[in-house]
């Protein structure tokens, strides 16, 4: 078979031949299927965090540090090394060591919260990517190679995420994920030149005893040690003396690309918490706080890939909640400038006669990132636009200061416009047509005719019909409506909307063109 795609022929001469012809192909249909999956094109990548327990917590890296489970080491930073510190050693063990060495207890709350942030910065890059073990991701790239430009560029941009928020990780890369992950633990990780029997080889069958640990201890009474000697045994013979399970999980290492835990998916909340060192009472620290957590929160919406339209901001006194901000865009987005903009408007008309000990930036309303055109010369132009108009106005003024005006489904005009508060606001209908003005008049006032064409009094206005009639007949169920719309044209070129009442023979002005 050619690279996952082979081509077979088949005649058959009775029903039998062809039932059995039939059955035959669609075995070979699941073959080639599966087949196309385990092709190269199936490339997952592992990162490994072995130091996540030490990385997940607070410490000075230029001071002997360990990590503590159950009073054992479970991680430590190179200056503890340094001492002579080893995997499970004991807390007295370690102080004989050294008595400056700081102890910490490990956090899985923390640990996982790190690896929540880490998976939504692999999230933009790969849609599918999951947790493996207690400190790994595996991400598969092998569908995003083309998009990325290649497997150097994708393992760059990942490396720099890493690197420049100190997340050091150990690298994997093999055609199925739980080989990924094996050779996370070997120097040459990211070396797929050769094939991954090969590869898998010379790494030690300890990386297994977390999950096989009586198998691999008999296999190394047996002289099993490393990967060669145990992919030279025949699978029968391996599921007999190790059981079943450890050899399927041999062969899900060697053959199958399926992820091995739930696919990641964003989460629909954030929330995030500045604590200060002491009570503040002026908006200067507030302002530094809100920067820090709207970063944070739109490189989050950014990676993975959504939106929001309200934001809520909890200041707290004495652990207890004090006031709080919401503030709301008229158009979802993820833009920071915007968000701070916002928010620094409805801070600077808060007054707070308490310290303020904290500020939280939660969101709960999030949703999945589309695009909407926009004007093409609106940059060009340096216009704001009528959005964030609305959005600064509601941040200054409150949301109850501002209505917007729509149409409605309504024959007669003067039910048509409707006045809509900020809140409720979704999407404004507009009227179909250009021959309707959008400013209508709240009552519409009577014309006069004269020889001369028609007259407005309030205005002093001579006005001639420059269209054909439109006829509205609404309301007969009511009070029987007839009317002809004209658009007519003053001396001074303003353009207005008139009508003929047929029932009454009177002469209306209804509105004004722009």
């Amino acid at each position: 078979m050619s690279r996952g795609y082979f081509r077979i022929f088949l005649t058959a001469r009775s029903v039998d031949e062809r039932k059995a012809v039939d059955i035959h192909r669609k075995t070979l249909n699941t073959v080639y299927m599966y087949s196309i999956y385990k092709t190269p094109s199936s490339l997952w990548l592992c990162l490994r965090f072995d130091k996540l327990p030490l990385l997940a917590l607070p410490h000075n890296a230029g001071q002997a540090c360990i990590v503590l489970a159950q009073q054992r080491v479970c991680a430590y930073n190179d200056a503890a090394k340094m001492l002579g510190i080893t995997p499970l050693m004991r807390l007295a063990s370690a102080r004989t060591l050294s008595a400056h060495i700081t102890a910490l207890e490990r956090d899985i709350a923390r640990e996982n919260h790190y690896l929540q942030i880490l998976q939504a910065r692999a999230y933009r890059l790969s849609p599918t990517l999951c947790r493996y073990q207690h400190d790994s991701l595996l991400i598969e790239i092998g569908s995003c190679l083309r998009l990325a430009g290649g497997l150097t560029p994708l393992l760059d941009s990942l490396r720099h995420s890493c690197d420049d928020d100190s997340y050091p990780a150990c690298w994997g890369l093999a055609q199925t994920p739980k080989a990924a992950w094996l050779l996370s633990h070997s120097e040459t990780g990211l070396n797929i030149s050769q094939p991954l029997r090969k590869r898998l080889a010379p790494l030690p069958l300890t990386l297994l005893s977390p999950l096989f640990a009586r198998p691999v201890d008999a296999l190394a009474r047996a002289g099993f040690h490393h990967f060669g000697a145990l992919l030279k045994l025949p699978t029968s013979a391996l599921a007999e003396r190790c059981g079943i399970d450890f050899s399927n999980y041999l062969q899900e290492v060697l053959k199958n690309p399926m992820p091995p835990g739930e696919l990641y998916r964003p989460p629909s909340h954030f929330s995030e918490t500045v604590n200060f060192d002491y009570e503040v009472k002026s908006h200067t620290p507030l302002r530094w706080a809100m920067d820090q957590l709207l970063k944070r929160f739109c490189r989050f919406l950014r990676q993975t890939q959504q939106y929001t339209a309200v934001i809520l901001w909890q200041l707290r006194s004495n652990g207890k909640p004090n006031s709080h901000l919401e503030v709301r865009s008229h158009k979802p987005h993820s833009q920071y400038s915007h968000w701070y903009q916002l928010s620094c408007l409805q801070l600077d008309s808060l007054q707070t006669a308490d310290g303020i000990d904290s500020i939280q930036l939660s969101c709960d309303e999030m949703h999945s990132l589309h695009t909407d055109s926009e004007d093409l010369f609106q940059a060009a132009q340096g216009s704001e636009s009528a959005a964030h108009l609305l959005d600064r106005l509601g941040s200054r003024l409150g949301k109850d200061a501002i209505s917007w005006l729509s149409w409605r489904n309504e024959h007669l005009p003067e039910f048509a416009l409707a006045v809509h508060p900020h809140r409720q606001l979704s999407k404004a209908v507009r009227a179909e047509g250009n021959n309707r003005p959008f400013w209508l008049l709240t009552t519409p006032q009577p014309l006069s005719v004269k020889t001369e064409g028609l007259y407005h009094h309030p205005s002093r206005k001579h006005l001639r019909c420059v269209s054909q009639a439109e006829r509205i007949e609404d309301h007969w169920w009511q009070a029987a409506t007839s009317r002809d719309y004209y658009t007519a044209r003053c001396n001074q070129g303003l353009h207005y909307w008139v009508f003929y009442e047929r029932r009454q023979r009177r002469w209306y002005l209804q509105g004004v063109f722009e």
